[in-house]
């Protein structure tokens, strides 16, 4: 080591001049960095301005260098295979509050009407320029008031750090929002903002299940305000607060009624499939729940059929739309199988739509395999033949899922399953988690062995069981499915779900 030191000590002396370039370049370089700074600062008008604009261009490049050009509208929607007219809602909805500005500020530099685009990097930066140094004071207030409308999604986009889906950082223009009370609250963007402003529970309500305390009455009064000026953000978040249980009250069942329908007219996703199934009595939503209780628990199948029919799939790039999508088969069919609203029962109709599905014959959604398997049995949309409806009753037991609801059959105990504690999500240190993770793979091959030994005990029963039998299993099946189906089993009973002449 020291003849290496007295080696470099040697080298250094030799070669010092071009050492010294290098230590002069390096601090040039080093003393650039907080003359930027000052210059930035001088150049945007303070220190507020300059750190609020370098938190947005951080932002910015890393929108724009993702996967995806997250700072091209609309977003993850643009990239999802959604059909057309689905994402032409939701460019709609992410840039109307645009709309309550249209003569106040050049609207053409902040998105593009004829082409549906809108890039939200280049219009932020403009609003924040127009913000912090507008010639007049009107664009300025202006500038500040649409940063401040700006819809969830791109307040997402613009917190600081940036962290997609998390609403606990900061909002890079938030210091804007300390004068929204003296701002247009008649405007219906802005009415929005200083409903959340006034209560953070909304920000958070994307499901009806996270709204855990009352909604403050001066929030609520300018979301519904809002919603009533037609702001489909407000009456998406409208529809949330009231889709709570806690907060139902059938006095609000027509306001109700008129913004999922206003939502659904609009080819909003969740409210037009939500309506339809509420519309049917399927109850697996907060939002369909609420529709089918201001229905009075009275199923409208027409309506919802004619929902069904309309369901436009043109555009649609996330799979090629096949005659076996369950809104092209299973569920068309169980309204001819049924005979359901104006839909005249048809079980040759029903048949052929059932044989169209590639669902897997345990899979949790309409049995159309035990239909299949039954409309055999009975001679429905089919020639009658038992065999081959004892054939598919017995695959049908071979796959079976477990838990399932159904009288014992050959005196066999539908077994109970271990309960399996998942191991992700948790704070919990790596070796924890190692340890929930061998019990959570030991638990699940007990239930996948006591599942194949129920399986081969009932597909053995049924080989060797008389028709009625087979028949007996299906129907129980068939009822227990349709009922987690519509997770309304009463609705179930008074149908006529197993398709019999009308």
């Amino acid at each position: 080591m020291k003849k290496g030191k007295s080696k470099i000590k040697l080298f250094y002396k030799r070669n010092k001049k071009i050492f010294n370039r290098v230590y002069f370049y390096l601090g040039s370089v080093f003393s650039l960095i907080p003359i930027a700074c000052i210059i930035g600062i001088i150049l945007t008008g303070g220190v507020s301005n300059f750190i609020e604009k370098a938190k947005f261009e951080i932002n910015a490049t890393i929108l724009s260098y993702s996967e995806y050009d997250f700072c091209q509208s609309p977003f993850i929607v643009t990239y999802s295979g959604y059909p057309k007219v689905n994402r032409i809602y939701f460019y709609k909805e992410q840039t109307q509050y645009l709309d309550y500005f249209e003569n106040q500020i050049d609207i053409n530099v902040l998105k593009d009407l004829d082409f549906l685009n809108v890039n939200h990097c280049t219009g932020t930066r403009y609003l924040l320029k127009k913000a912090q140094k507008g010639k007049h004071e009107k664009d300025r207030e202006t500038a500040k008031e649409i940063l401040v409308a700006y819809p969830p999604e791109l307040r997402d986009l613009y917190s600081f750090p940036l962290n997609y889906g998390k609403r606990n950082n900061k909002y890079i223009f938030s210091r804007y929002e300390k004068d929204i009370a003296t701002m247009d609250l008649d405007n219906p963007a802005i009415a929005y903002s200083y409903a959340v402003y006034l209560d953070n529970n909304l920000d958070q309500s994307w499901h009806s299940s996270d709204i855990k305390n009352p909604i403050k009455p001066e929030a609520l009064k300018y979301i519904t305000q809002s919603a009533e000026d037609g702001y489909f953000i407000s009456m998406m978040t409208w529809l949330q607060i009231f889709s709570s249980e806690n907060n139902f009250d059938k006095n609000n069942c027509d306001t109700y009624l008129k913004y999922i329908n206003t939502l659904a007219d609009n080819n909003s996703i969740v409210p037009y499939f939500t309506l339809m199934q509420g519309y049917m009595g399927k109850i697996n939503s907060s939002f369909a729940k609420t529709v089918f209780k201001c229905l009075d628990k009275k199923p409208n199948f027409s309506k919802a059929f004619l929902m069904l029919s309309n369901i436009n799939f043109d555009g649609s790039t996330r799979n090629p739309v096949k005659k076996s999508n369950n809104f092209l088969s299973s569920y068309p069919a169980i309204y001819y199988l049924y005979g359901l609203g104006d839909v005249d029962q048809d079980h040759d109709k029903a048949y052929e739509l059932f044989n169209y599905t590639e669902d897997t014959v345990g899979s949790t959604g309409i049995p159309d395999h035990a239909y299949l398997a039954y409309m055999n049995y009975m001679g429905m949309g089919v020639k009658k033949n038992q065999n081959k409806g004892k054939e598919m009753a017995i695959e049908l037991a071979k796959k079976i899922s477990l838990p399932i609801e159904i009288k014992q059959f050959c005196n066999l105990k539908v077994p109970n399953l271990l309960v399996l504690e998942p191991y992700w999500g948790k704070k919990l240190s790596k070796r924890d988690r190692e340890k929930k993770q061998i019990k959570y793979n030991e638990d699940k091959k007990i239930n996948e062995k006591i599942t194949n030994e129920y399986r081969d005990q009932l597909s053995k029963c049924l080989i060797e069981s008389e028709h009625e039998v087979n028949i007996k299993f299906l129907k129980e099946y068939i009822y227990y499915r349709m009922s987690e189906w519509f997770k309304n089993p009463e609705l179930v009973k008074n149908l006529n779900y197993l398709g019999k002449l009308n």
